[in-house]
C-alpha cells in the first residue's frame, strides 16, 4: 500500500509539472499578445484573469470526466479493493479537490509569470 501510494505522489507531482509546463508555454508564445494588451491600458488582474481561465477549464473537464472512468474501472478491480466498496463516496469526495488543487497550483504558478510581463520589454522583442 505504501508503494502505491508512493506511486500515485509521484503521479500528481507529474501532473502537476505537465500543467505547469504547457501553460508556461502557451503563456510564452502569448507574451507579445499580454504586452500590447498592458501597454494598451488593461489592468494586471484582466490579463491575469485572461491566462488563468484559459488554463483552469482543461483541469475542471479533466476533473469531471475522471470520477465516472474511475467508477468504471473500479468495478473491474472489485477483488482487489479491500474495506471500501467499488463506488465509495468519502474516496471520490478525496479525490475531487485533490486533482483540482493540483491543476490549480500548477496554473497558478505559469499564471503569475505571464502576468508580470514588462510591457515594454515584450514589445521590444518584435
Amino acid at each position: 500500500m505504501l508503494l502505491l501510494a508512493g506511486f500515485a505522489g509521484l503521479a500528481l507531482v507529474l501532473a502537476l509539472a505537465g500543467v505547469y509546463g504547457v501553460l508556461a508555454y502557451s503563456v510564452a508564445r502569448r507574451t507579445n499578445e499580454i504586452g500590447i494588451r498592458l501597454a494598451l491600458g488593461a489592468a494586471h488582474g484582466s490579463v491575469l484573469g485572461l491566462v488563468v481561465a484559459q488554463g483552469l477549464r482543461p483541469v475542471f473537464v479533466r476533473a469531471g470526466g475522471r470520477p465516472r472512468a474511475s467508477v468504471w474501472l473500479s468495478r473491474l478491480m472489485t477483488s482487489l479493493l479491500f474495506g471500501v466498496t467499488a463506488s465509495d463516496p468519502l474516496t471520490y469526495g478525496r479525490r475531487v479537490p485533490a486533482v483540482n488543487a493540483d491543476g490549480d497550483a500548477g496554473v497558478l504558478s505559469a499564471c503569475s509569470d505571464g502576468a508580470s510581463v514588462n510591457p515594454v520589454v515584450a514589445l521590444r522583442n518584435d
